[in-house]
């Protein structure tokens, strides 16, 4: 009985024990974490690393950053040099690395802003970050881009044939022509080989092979025309040529034709509607017609205003609304 009485406390005693050690396991393992995460905190070298850290970072070599890839059919660089001392703003880099946007259409608010200013670069510029927007945002290609390719094709067009681009017209039509190309391409395959957008594409693109036509846009492209029209003019004076109205002023006879002469106003709308006028026969699909209308419109200015100012300006808006209706 008493051998009983004895192995049962010596059990007993070693379960007491089994249990104490356990507790006392458990309490070290924890422990550790739990200093440390306070040691962490409260240590007054953790303040002075701080520095020796950050100086550690400052003398590191930056990481190289990559360049983005060029999406296809948006130019890779500006081919334009600066149209006067206004030009040359804007920076194609800057432009791209700090935008965020997904939507193009403030940046082709700035290219026809620009252009009318005559700083033809800096359209340039803003046109070639419309594009790859629309493409980050739409993909390339797709109908969104081929919209800018248009444009941007048509503000190249329009300054290859300015006297002053001269030297740089082959440049300027081999870029135009590729965005037109593309622009076509994508149209075709979009929305159909008979749309309007793809067979007015179509025919600028011929038009770049006719010499001395100006490429301006139409309804549908997304650009009023009279944006190009300014920007040719203003490119013009940029570069110290005088463009002079668009008449035969030397021979001018009516009053109406006087004016077009003498007032800077009138003479800027006539400069207009003659860009406008030169884009509307290239693309045409009625050449007779389109002559025997044009005679049409000039004789009812002829008898209609007979020089007055008003009456000019009301023919010049009316005329241009049906050159718009060639396209």
């Amino acid at each position: 009985m008493t051998d009983a009485w004895r192995k049962a406390g010596v059990f007993a005693a070693g379960i007491l024990l089994g249990g104490a050690l356990a507790l006392w396991a458990y309490k070290m393992w924890t422990a550790p974490q739990d200093v440390a995460a306070d040691a962490a905190v409260l240590a007054p070298t953790s303040i002075e690393a701080e520095p020796a850290a950050a100086a550690s970072e400052a003398a590191a070599p930056p990481a190289p950053v990559m360049a983005a890839a060029v999406p296809a059919g948006c130019p890779a660089d500006p081919l334009l040099a600066r149209a006067g001392d206004a030009d040359g703003q804007f920076s194609l880099q800057a432009a791209l690395a700090t935008n965020s946007g997904s939507d193009p259409s403030a940046f082709l608010k700035v290219a026809g802003d620009m252009a009318g200013q005559g700083r033809a670069r800096d359209a340039e510029v803003a046109y070639i970050v419309a594009c790859r927007v629309a493409a980050q945002a739409s993909g390339s290609p797709s109908t969104p881009v081929a919209d800018v390719q248009t444009q941007l094709a048509q503000h190249y067009a329009a300054l290859a044939n300015l006297p002053a681009r001269a030297g740089q017209r082959p440049q300027l039509v081999e870029r135009a022509t590729s965005l037109l190309q593309e622009g076509v391409r994508t149209y075709s395959a979009a929305l159909g080989a008979n749309a309007s957008k793809t067979q007015l594409a179509s025919r600028r693109l011929d038009a770049l092979n006719q010499p001395n036509e100006t490429i301006i846009s139409g309804p549908g492209a997304g650009l009023d025309a009279t944006t190009l029209g300014a920007a040719a003019a203003s490119a013009e004076a940029a570069a110290g040529v005088n463009p002079g109205a668009s008449a035969d002023c030397a021979n001018a006879r009516s009053a109406s034709e006087k004016v077009v002469c003498t007032d800077e106003d009138i003479a800027e709308l006539d400069r207009d509607l003659d860009r406008l006028r030169a884009q509307a026969r290239a693309v045409t699909r009625d050449p007779g017609g389109f002559a025997q209308r044009q005679e049409q419109a000039w004789a009812k200015r002829e008898s209609q205003c007979k020089g007055d100012k008003a009456c000019l300006r009301s023919w010049y808006a009316q005329r241009k609304r049906e050159l718009f209706s060639e396209f």
